[in-house]
């Protein structure tokens, strides 16, 4: 197995902490002219596959020989996706809903070669339930100035994390990127992976 130069398409701080956890070494750009609104419509799982392919594929031609992560996250409920809040009030209305409820968070991930175009996408999806929080537990997680760079105002890995019941699914799924799965994906690609250095 040969060294490949391996890029996250992602500039999101959590994406590529958790690729750091699973001692990759890679390199991150942004996707180029990528319009996410015009792409998050039901269904939402075909949505968050389709974004991240389109992102992966946008910056295919500055990668030779390379393989390409590119994911994108969305929290639904009720049937709506909760995007990231643009204000103090947006982030209140959000979190209003989720708690003492149930909502699901998908990710849709792509994984493309550039030197041969073997392309694998997927989702994941996992159920969150948020307890019983007050408006000003609300208030004071507003202040921390958390939700704003979040799907779903909120961020599982941050202070929320005290808010969450329960979850059902992949926890790192929550984050960004599903771990266990990714890792299963980037096994069957011509990459080499850590746990190929122990002899």
């Amino acid at each position: 197995m040969r060294k490949r130069r391996l890029v996250l398409v992602s500039k999101s701080p959590r994406r590529k902490f958790l690729l750091e956890k699973m001692g990759l070494d890679f390199e991150s750009t942004r996707s180029i002219g990528i319009d996410e609104d015009n792409e998050i419509y039901p269904p939402f799982t075909d949505a968050v596959v389709r974004l991240s392919r389109l992102k992966a594929e946008s910056v295919m031609d500055q990668y030779d020989d390379s393989i390409l992560i590119a994911a994108d996250t969305v929290v639904i409920y009720d049937k709506m996706n909760l995007d990231k809040p643009d204000d103090d009030e947006s982030a209140f209305i959000t979190l209003d809903k989720l708690r003492n409820n149930v909502h699901d968070v998908i990710t849709g991930v792509t994984i493309i070669d550039t030197q041969n175009h073997r392309t694998e996408s997927f989702h994941e999806m996992t159920e969150v339930e948020f307890g019983s929080i007050n408006d000003e537990e609300i208030k004071w997680y507003i202040r921390s100035g958390e939700p704003f760079d979040k799907a779903g105002a909120y961020g599982i890995q941050g202070k929320a994390a005290q808010f969450v019941k329960r979850i059902n699914g992949c926890y790192y799924n929550v984050m960004g990127l599903p771990l266990y799965t990714l890792f299963q994906a980037l096994k069957r690609f011509d990459l080499e992976l850590p746990y190929m250095h122990i002899k």
